[in-house]
Order: C-alpha cells, then structure tokens, then sequence
C-alpha cells in the first residue's frame, strides 16, 4: 500500500511507514503537477486542505482511499458537521485524537481485518533516571511472570549503555545481529538462537559496542521488536533511562504498555521534567499512558510513591520494597533475580497479575494446583483458629 501524506509531519510519516502492509509514505502539499496514479491511499491533514477540496478530489478519484485528518481543536457541532460530510462522500474522518493513538486509528481504518490480531504484545519499561533499576525490575518481571505461565517470555536489552545480562553462555548481543537484522537477513530461527536462556524466559544481551549508538536506526529496531513478537507470547522491553537515542525511543514507540520507574530521589522529579519536555512531547508521548512503579521504597524518605505519583502526573501502580546490601549484590551479580526474594514477591505477584490479564497468558496448571491448596489451607487454618479461639 502506497500512501500520500498532506501533512509536514515526519513524525507521523515515519511511524506509517514502518507499519505491515505499507510500501511507502510521500509527504505532498498539492495535488496539481504531481504523478499520483500510483497512489493507493491519500490522508490529508485540515492544516493543507480544507474539507471542501478534499471532497472535490474525492470525487476525482473515486477509486481510492481518502482520510481526513482533523488536527486542530474544533467545535463538537461542526466536528459532527464535517463527520457527517464526510461519511457522505465516502471519506474516512479522524477527529483530533491524542497523536499518541493516531497511528493506531490510521491503521484500524486501512486494515480492519488484521488490526486485532496485530496488537503488540510489548510492554516497556522506562526509567526517570539512571540507577532507579529499570534493568533489574525488567528481569524479575520476565523471572516471575515465566514460572506462572504456559508460553515464552523473552526480553529485549534496548538499553545502548547497559547490555542487561553481562554474562551469557550461549547466544549473542544486540550489536552482534544488528547489521544482519538491517540487511534482512536475519530470519526467525536465527534471531531466537541469538537468545540466551535464564531460569525459564529467554533474553537479548543489549548493546555492548558504544560506537554503534549512533548508527542503530528506528525501522530496524521496529523490525526486530515485531519478529520478538512473533517469537514470544510476551516481549518484555528494558529501555533504560536515556532517550536521545533509536533504541529506546522505539522500544517507547512500539510498546504496548508502559511502565515508568523512579525512587524516592528527588532528582527522578527532574530528571522526567526535563525527559518530557524535550523528548516525549516532540514524540507527542501523553506521561497518562505510563503506570509508575516506586522502587527501593523505603518509610524512613521524606516524599511518599503517592506524592511522586501526583508529582510526575502518572498513575502508580505498586512500589517495591528497599533490599539490603547483600541482596543488592547477589541481583548486581546475576547470581539472583530480584523477584526471588520473598521480601518483594509480592510486589512482583501484582504486577504480574496485571500482565498476564491483560495478555491473555495462560496460567501453568502446577500453578493452578498451588493456588487451590493454600486456598484450602488457608481455609482449614482459619478454621482451627476459631476453634482454638
């Protein structure tokens, strides 16, 4: 499908463009003095055309898909007028939507047959700053999640200055692939060998070359979170604390669903002011869409998750408790997943509660059994509570 875009926005020619079924996106600004016949769809932006022109070219060719992009605020009686207009003429409408889901309605409209079966089944997580644990909270939820559950949970290291698992057996690093990923070559079966087994989820090593930062690209990183998917029934996206870069940016950008991590540093408050103004808005990213998990919690600090919550205008979902030095050093080691201590176990039971609801994961039948005997035990002990009371 080939698509002419009547919009300045490259952001939004991009992130077409690296959609299935797109063969190519052109920016136009008119209609005139320009080869079109091989353009399949025409989406068109009110800040170049109004709706009146619009429907004079609809009528033109007749045969082709027209949509109507309203981006800027109107009144809900003349967006009803316009809709109206055009469901008459047999154009597309998408009112001024959140740009973060814009993407999404294009391609509900350009392919309603596939969009369901298309949903991503990526969730990223993001840190407000360096050192809040984005790594290590990745890891214990892919740890924890692939013990409760039938199906392959692989995570992907898109952190370019930390490459997640430091030592691997077998199986190789994201820089190591990336050349063989961007030149097409990589199929399916070479790109899960590239994985390394840990307890029972599987894992990319990240960047281990920090001269390759600068050369990774966004559709080959969309390219290899998409064939993950089709690998895994969860891909789970360790994007680290830095965005200025294509790794983490297109983790953000392909992800499903997004967990933001902080502490109780005051400097995480910063640190996401300045994240948000200067990248998440340009990549028109709502911080509404992230769910905040408070790690190292500690009574003892002075600003509470809820006060962070409230702070960084995310909702928060859980925090996680502060581990002692030696459990610290046994995570920092690789010798032990953080979600293996009992002193957060709970923390991650909720979050993986969540995810594998959300997903559809099927629940390990042993689960299944362990679950109904502590609920009759717990039963039978209750009972012999009352008595012994």
């Amino acid at each position: 499908m080939r698509i002419a875009l009547f919009d300045s926005d490259r952001d939004l020619q991009y992130r077409l463009e690296i959609l299935k079924g797109i063969e190519s996106v052109e920016i136009m600004s008119q209609f005139e003095d320009r080869d079109i016949n091989h353009i399949d769809v025409f989406i068109i932006s009110d800040r170049l055309l109004t709706l009146d022109k619009v429907i004079h070219y609809k009528k033109q060719m007749d045969k082709k898909t027209f949509i109507y992009l309203v981006r800027n605020q109107t009144r809900p009686e003349n967006m009803r007028r316009m809709k109206l207009m055009c469901s008459t003429h047999g154009l597309i409408f998408i009112p001024p939507y959140f740009e973060g889901d814009l993407v999404r309605e294009i391609e509900k409209n350009l392919f309603p047959h596939s969009y369901e079966y298309k949903k991503g089944r990526s969730i990223a997580f993001f840190g407000t700053h360096p050192g809040v644990g984005v790594t290590t909270i990745a890891m214990g939820a892919a740890d924890y999640i692939s013990k409760k559950v039938d199906g392959r949970i692989g995570v992907l290291n898109l952190n370019p200055w930390d490459e997640g698992i430091h030592e691997v057996e077998k199986g190789k690093s994201l820089d190591e692939i990336y050349t063989a990923m961007k030149n097409n070559s990589l199929d399916h079966d070479q790109l899960f060998q590239a994985f390394s087994k840990q307890n029972e989820f599987y894992t990319l090593q990240g960047n281990r070359d920090l001269k390759k930062i600068i050369y990774y690209d966004y559709k080959t990183i969309s390219k290899l979170i998409e064939m993950s998917e089709e690998l895994f029934d969860l891909v789970i996206l360790d994007v680290g604390a830095h965005m200025e870069n294509a790794l983490s940016i297109q983790g953000m950008l392909s992800a499903d669903m997004h967990y933001l991590v902080t502490t109780q540093e005051r400097k995480g408050l910063f640190s996401f002011a300045k994240t948000q103004e200067q990248i998440l808005d340009w990549l028109k990213f709502d911080p509404a869409h992230f769910l905040l998990i408070v790690n190292k919690n500690s009574e003892q600090r002075s600003i509470l998750p809820r006060t962070i919550s409230l702070k960084l205008n995310v909702p928060l979902l859980l925090d996680i408790g502060y581990l002692d030095a030696e459990q610290i050093e046994k995570v920092e080691n690789n010798n032990k997943f953080i979600s293996e201590f009992e002193k957060v176990e709970e923390s991650f039971s909720q979050l993986a509660q969540g995810i594998i609801a959300e997903y559809g994961l099927t629940i390990k039948n042993d689960v299944n059994r362990n679950i109904k005997a502590k609920g009759i035990l717990s039963l039978f002990n209750s009972k012999a509570a009352v008595k012994e009371g």
